[in-house]
């Protein structure tokens, strides 16, 4: 009887898959949120005489405890044994754009250019870092026919 019941509640690699897909989607959704805050704000900086004290509080209000909220939230995800080594990179990436994103508003703030170039530098490279992860992670999860979308 108990090999019956282990074999009906066993799940496939594949089910793990679109279990761990599924149980990202808020996380994802999120983050969706704050890359649009990014890009709103990125979007004030390039007009002519930006409103400074405006970016800062939009970082510091909008965009730090956004991505604070992506990185802890997403650690709480339980990623299946497949997906655990990737899934804390994952959580790695988000930890670090949080702290960059931390320090981009402190030096916006402060009216830092050096501090801000250096969190900027740190943001695109996380940026690039997490196009990476989820490029990587799309491929092994090709067969389950259900993508990631990093800013759905």
């Amino acid at each position: 009887m108990w090999v019956l019941l282990r074999l009906a509640c066993a799940t496939t690699p594949q089910q793990s898959d679109v279990a761990y897909a599924r149980d990202l989607a808020p996380v994802l959704a999120d983050n969706g949120l704050l890359a649009e805050r990014v890009l709103q704000l990125a979007g004030d900086a390039t007009q002519p005489n930006p409103d400074h004290e405006r970016l800062a509080r939009g970082w510091t209000q909008d965009v730090v405890p956004l991505a604070i909220h992506v990185a802890v939230v997403s650690a709480t995800v339980e990623a299946p044994p497949t997906w655990t080594a990737r899934h804390g990179e994952l959580v790695s990436l988000w930890d670090r754009r949080a702290t960059a994103a931390q320090e981009a508003a402190a030096a916006l703030s402060e009216g830092d250019r050096a501090r801000w170039d250096r969190a900027a530098a740190d943001l695109t490279r996380n940026r690039l870092d997490e196009e990476a992860w989820f490029r990587a992670a799309n491929e092994a999860l090709a067969p389950t026919g259900i993508p990631l979308d990093a800013i759905p």
